[in-house]
């Protein structure tokens, strides 16, 4: 283990890469075609992705345990969190992000119990496997290769994020968006990243990113447990315009998060693994 250690922490934008390349299709496997005749496709979609996100989740976790970055990467005690309350922005967002429904003459199907819980697991899911691989694990592996002054911080968290951002590309190539749409998800993927790794660093927790992850996802999907939905794995598409209205709405949490950075100070050290750390989360290492 110590050599691969070694290796990670030599190389970290590369072994960021062949993580990512393991864990996000391993979270693609079309388990629910064994569960649809008995659930339905839309629940079976929903149980499928629990499961394998689920597991995965475990996996990462156990990784970064394993590579000694768990402070790092933000699982902390309560006592040590900081700062909690800067995930409003997030709060706000969701609560725009279900405005289709509260607007639409649509509504959810209370009757159907197991599809809501299966939803709300689901994001659950989808907010803890990303969070962890991409906030517990590579943005503390980017840390500790340019974290050592303002600027690497800065560098650490965008390089990172932007790779959450290209990681939306799987979307396009599982064929449930287009080309416009996916390209649209990768940049507000980069805002959403640098937001989160910002909470992660000045909350000292990736709770609160996990939490603002999940309920970002669940408020922007409410419409699929309405009456009369109509599920598939397809998603909706969008336009230009749409695009460009949708990058204008979310270039305040880029924004956010870069000022929310600008009280994350770098480490001093002599040059080992631990300098990289910003000054706080390398206190708990």
């Amino acid at each position: 283990m110590e050599k691969f250690k070694s290796l990670v922490f030599r190389y970290p934008l590369a072994a960021c890469l062949v993580f990512m390349a393991i864990v996000l299709p391993l979270t693609e496997l079309p388990l629910e075609e064994l569960m649809t005749p008995a659930l339905g496709l839309q629940k079976a979609s929903y149980l499928s992705g629990i499961l394998q996100q689920g597991i995965m989740s475990v996996a990462v976790f156990w990784l970064i345990a394993r590579l000694g970055l768990l402070k790092e990467g933000g699982f902390t005690k309560v006592s040590e969190w900081k700062a909690v309350w800067l995930v409003w922005p997030l709060i706000i967002y969701s609560v725009l992000n279900a405005s289709d429904l509260i607007d639409s003459p649509y509504r959810i199907n209370w009757s159907d119990g197991g599809l809501i819980a299966l939803l709300v697991l689901l994001y659950i899911s989808v907010g803890t496997i990303e969070e962890f691989l991409f906030r517990g694990l590579i943005l503390p592996l980017m840390l500790r290769k340019w974290g050592s002054t303002r600027k690497g911080i800065y560098i650490a968290v965008l390089v990172s994020s932007s790779i959450f951002g290209v990681a939306h590309l799987l979307n396009f190539i599982a064929g449930r968006r287009d080309l416009l749409t996916t390209s649209t998800q990768i940049l507000y993927g980069t805002f959403f990243g640098v937001f989160f790794a910002a909470l992660l660093l000045r909350n000292r927790s990736i709770w609160p990113a996990v939490f603002g992850h999940f309920l970002f996802d669940l408020c922007g999907n409410l419409m699929e447990i309405t009456e009369g939905y109509v599920f598939t794995r397809v998603e909706p598409t969008t336009t230009v315009n749409g695009a460009l209205i949708t990058l204008a709405l979310l270039m305040p949490l880029l924004l956010i998060g870069l000022f929310y950075l600008r009280k994350v100070e770098p480490t001093t050290g002599n040059g080992d693994e631990k300098k990289s750390l910003p000054e706080g989360l390398g206190e708990m290492a």
